[in-house]
């Protein structure tokens, strides 16, 4: 693994640090040691992660590729009680909830959180073909709602704001 060096704001390999050095440090000779070094988790940003309820694979999978893409970590459950599951087994910057299932939609998941985490409402964001009608009662408890069919640039830029 190659290391490196930042100078203000940009990041450089270590022959570029050293030359780099030479110039504005003077320092010379083989073996220049090196004055500022930064801790290696800075150089590491981490991912943030999204769950996915869905029931329909076709659309797990798109949705999955587009997080992915957009520098998510993505986990994607087909029932409610899974989701349920994995919102107590981790912590999720944002929610994807399907709410038209044929069992343990989204509705299972809005309820749970109702009742035993409130705090995570908002960050969940309706992916659903539900009508207007239906999403109206639970539209203030939510962060956002995505009609499907989707463009892709609102669901990532929905994500963003909620992580």
């Amino acid at each position: 693994m190659r290391s490196l060096i930042h100078f203000s704001d940009r990041v450089c390999g270590v022959s570029s640090a050293v030359e780099h050095l030479a110039y504005t440090e003077g320092v010379t000779g083989s073996n220049p040691v090196l004055r500022t070094i930064p801790p290696m988790w800075s150089l590491v940003r981490k991912k943030r992660r999204v769950l996915v309820l869905d029931d329909d694979p076709a659309m797990q999978r798109i949705v999955r590729l587009l997080l992915k893409r957009a520098g998510f970590r993505v986990d994607v459950v087909d029932r409610g009680n899974a989701a349920i599951d994995a919102i107590q087994e981790r912590s999720y910057d944002a929610m994807l909830l399907d709410l038209m299932m044929p069992v343990e939609g989204g509705m299972t998941v809005i309820k749970h959180l109702r009742a035993h985490r409130p705090e995570l409402l908002r960050r969940v964001i309706l992916l659903t073909a539900t009508p207007d009608s239906v999403l109206k009662t639970i539209a203030g408890d939510v962060s956002s709602i995505i009609k499907k069919p989707f463009v892709a640039d609102e669901l990532i830029a929905a994500v963003e704001r909620v992580a």
